[in-house]
């Protein structure tokens, strides 16, 4: 089974994708997936070519047939959440829960699969990814972030790639869940801010309630260095892997701007900080197999 890293951050804009995309530029026939369903980003600072697109399928929606229905009144009356108006079913406030479906004697409701998003296979320079793009307002981010690491498992072992690097979503929902569920490591980036300091705590008892190893990350550690202090007196009373201190710097904006990783400005202290900090990660998740 290939191994797999999930980076993950307690609150958005830590600086995960960033760094996500510069662990796969720096690990050779690596294979990545951002799991970042709800503002997927990782595509943003890769320039590659979509090869393939499926679309993501889950739920139902539902209409009544104007033509078989003859106003009963059953479905206005069993659903409980006001969605049918003058027999007309409100998308909005449908749960399908299906008991209009059910209930209907003449079987006027009908169901139709329902789009929610768009996964695509792409490739590039730097390896190939999947990635997946959740519709607005769609709901069931967990089950497309499931799909798409189904996806990138199989693409990763079709080609026989040496790690699958997902980029997961922030906080320490269902999607994350998903992300992170029997993966080999998990990198949290974090940065020396109070807000940043208690969404890594919550997301650190989530990954330790499911038994897997974990490394934390500090990003824009010039920030406050008493709170990065902080920081890693709580990874050693938890027991946990530090992979180091990333300096805040202006060329993780300009990579993303030119579509590559913060890693090919070959003499910036970014670059080199980044690169310790993913030997670290290698070291410590994956046992020097990397």
């Amino acid at each position: 089974m290939i191994d797999t890293i999930a980076v993950i951050s307690g609150k958005g804009g830590t600086g995960k994708s960033s760094l996500t995309r510069a662990f796969f530029e720096l690990q050779n026939g690596a294979y990545a997936a951002d799991c970042d369903v709800d503002g997927a980003n990782l595509f943003i600072g890769i320039d590659h070519t979509v090869i393939d697109s499926e679309d993501f399928i889950a739920g139902f929606d539902y209409s009544i047939n104007p033509d078989l229905c003859t106003q009963c009144g059953r479905c206005v009356e069993l659903c409980r959440f006001n969605a049918i108006d003058n027999f007309t079913i409100n998308s909005f406030l449908c749960e399908g829960c299906n008991v209009c479906y059910y209930a209907c004697p003449v079987d006027a409701v009908n169901k139709i699969d329902k789009k929610c998003g768009v996964i695509h296979h792409a490739k590039s320079t730097t390896g190939s990814f999947v990635y997946g793009r959740l519709g607005t307002g769609e709901e069931n981010s967990g089950k497309m972030v499931t799909r798409v690491r189904e996806l990138a498992k199989a693409g990763a072992e079709a080609s026989g790639a040496s790690l699958l690097i997902l980029d997961g979503p922030p906080g320490v929902g269902c999607p994350v869940i998903a992300a992170v569920t029997a993966t080999t490591g998990v990198v949290i980036v974090t940065e020396p801010t109070c807000s940043g300091i208690s969404d890594m705590k919550r997301a650190v008892e989530l990954v330790l309630r499911m038994h897997i190893k974990i490394s934390i990350v500090i990003n824009r550690s010039d920030i406050n260095t008493d709170l990065c202090n902080q920081i890693e007196r709580y990874v050693l009373e938890k027991g946990l892997f530090f992979a180091g201190r990333i300096g805040y710097s202006p060329l993780f904006n300009k990579a993303q701007r030119n579509r590559c990783a913060v890693t090919g400005f070959t003499d910036s202290s970014a670059a080199r900080e980044v690169k310790d900090v993913w030997s670290a990660v290698c070291r410590d998740l994956l046992d020097n197999k990397k």
